[in-house]
């Protein structure tokens, strides 16, 4: 069986949006500073607009990560899931070689500093400069201290999108595993089998009722899970179910065989004690139904 929650900081979809979205955040404006400032700290064109562009892919590879998380996409979910590889080994190596530079250039940053944030020489004259200077606050830092946030803040990155890679990686596993589940187990009746068979609430004798067609539709989309035998639970219809008739009752599907009715109680306000949802977990769709007819081995 697999594990869902396993080293898991926060609640699994919710959490990796909300990683995704700080990665998206300081990446992007870390890209910014970069192609704007990075000439004051890098001196070998067109190194700062490489790092920088760099940062705006891996803003740009958690914006679609947390698209395809908020959509519930398996497609882009893993889509994403093939990116982040990539995206992490380019960012290893980014910071590899950032340090390096940032270190060999140590002394062209202290003169810029002593001489009023204006740009190195060389990199003036070869036109590398812009409206900006050099923001005085690195200077009052000092070297050591930029040089000490960047390795920081390089691997604090890193390590970040080390578990967003997890993250996105756990949520596409959940979406292939309940994806691959096949029903019927254990002898009960996959969810439209049971819908078009046996659903006859005992206020709605119409077999063409709208609610009972939009129920056949919803469950035709849904993989069918194995609950507990003789429970039959409509768990994210449950406030639909409300609205209309409370409570629920639907006739054994062994009534012409053994010509007795067994109404089974929908239990909607039990819905959340059951751990087989859709992985989707969105509201009003109806899925986790398995029902296991007592004492009846006729199939529907």
């Amino acid at each position: 069986m697999w594990c869902d929650n396993c080293l898991l900081l926060l609640p699994l979809r919710a959490g990796a949006m909300a990683w995704g979205v700080i990665i998206a955040l300081y990446s992007i404006a870390g890209g910014v500073f970069l192609l704007e400032w990075g000439q004051y700290l890098f001196f070998v064109f067109p190194e700062w607009q490489i790092y920088g562009g760099i940062a705006l892919a891996i803003g740009a590879t958690a914006a679609i990560s947390v698209i395809a998380l908020s959509n519930r996409s398996f497609l882009w979910t893993r889509v994403s899931k093939l990116i982040w590889p990539f995206v992490i080994v380019i960012s290893a190596v980014r910071a590899i070689i950032m340090i390096v530079e940032l270190q060999r250039g140590k002394s062209n940053i202290a003169w810029e500093c002593e001489n009023g944030g204006q740009l190195w020489t060389a990199s003036a004259a070869a036109g590398y400069g812009g409206s900006t200077s050099f923001p005085s606050g690195f200077c009052t830092a000092g070297f050591s201290s930029i040089y000490a946030a960047f390795i920081g803040g390089l691997i604090v990155d890193l390590v970040f999108q080390l578990y967003m890679f997890f993250l996105v990686w756990r949520y596409q596993k959940r979406l292939q595993h309940y994806q691959n589940m096949q029903g019927p187990f254990g002898g009960g009746t996959s969810a439209f089998l049971f819908l078009s068979s046996s659903i006859y609430p005992l206020s709605l004798r119409n077999s063409l009722d709208p609610l009972r067609l939009l129920l056949l539709g919803y469950a035709m989309f849904c993989p069918p899970v194995s609950l507990h035998p003789h429970v039959c639970s409509i768990p994210h219809l449950a406030p639909l179910y409300s609205a209309f008739w409370d409570p629920v009752s639907i006739r054994d599907p062994c009534r012409q065989q053994y010509n007795t009715q067994r109404p089974v109680a929908l239990a909607p306000t039990l819905a959340h004690h059951f751990h087989f949802r859709r992985p989707s977990e969105s509201p009003f769709i109806l899925c986790s139904i398995i029902y296991h007819p007592p004492n009846c081995d006729r199939k529907l």
